[in-house]
């Protein structure tokens, strides 16, 4: 018997999770260039999109970066960061620091010796994490400003949210942010002074994000993301 979400279409094949609806056929999905490419049928199309639409079945999990100097690299994200150094070891000539935050992953940033001495530009933009509050990333500042490799720091908010950058001690340049309860259209950058209040710096950012479209609480935003992505 086929399942109660499974119906035929003209061609006799299941097409998965459609139902006719008053016996009218189900709108055949379309072919996505990404699926015509790989030379999938419709029926197969189809069912890698209602896989990947669903919440959580792709996600973040790690990133490596090769490095000049990975021992000093290494206790900058220790120390400064509050990585934990989970697995060490050498891949053929290539020795790996493996880190992470998050006892569910083994390494949430892999550090790689190989990294050209005469490369003079970083293809990594920057490298975001998040923190729960301002004291959080008032104190990861403070660490910022003691560590004698960081360097390039500034405060700024982005209307949605209250940020750090730095780079680190091979220049790779590090987000530290929070986000705020709005969210507003991107992208913006203005310096914000961390040393204000709390009330100070919020006030200072919802201010900024007022003046941009589309200026929302950040839960419609993320209602109408989940639509657009398939997941409401």
């Amino acid at each position: 018997m086929m399942p109660q979400n499974v119906t035929e279409g003209d061609t006799g094949k299941p097409l998965l999770g459609q139902t006719l609806n008053g016996g009218h056929r189900p709108k055949m999905p379309q072919f996505s260039p990404l699926a015509r490419a790989a030379g999938l049928t419709l029926d197969e199309d189809d069912v890698m999109s209602d896989l990947l639409r669903r919440p959580g079945a792709l996600t973040f999990s790690h990133m490596g970066m090769y490095v000049l100097d990975i021992e000093r690299m290494a206790r900058f994200y220790r120390e400064v960061l509050g990585f934990t150094e989970t697995d060490r070891g050498l891949l053929g000539t290539a020795q790996l620091v493996f880190l992470s935050r998050d006892p569910a992953e083994h390494h949430q940033l892999v550090l790689a010796t190989g990294r050209p001495a005469d490369l003079g530009f970083s293809v990594i933009n920057q490298i975001s994490l998040r923190v729960p509050d301002l004291a959080t990333l008032r104190e990861v500042r403070r660490r910022m400003q003691a560590d004698a490799g960081a360097h390039d720091l500034a405060s700024v908010t982005h209307g949605n949210a209250i940020s750090i950058y730095v780079r680190d001690p091979e220049g790779n340049r590090l987000e530290v942010f929070m986000d705020c309860p709005w969210y507003c259209e991107q992208p913006l950058r203005e310096p914000v002074d961390l040393d204000l209040p709390d009330e100070a710096v919020m006030a200072q950012a919802e201010a900024m994000a007022r003046n941009r479209p589309r200026f929302q609480p950040r839960s419609e935003w993320m209602a109408e993301m989940a639509h657009r992505m398939g997941q409401a």
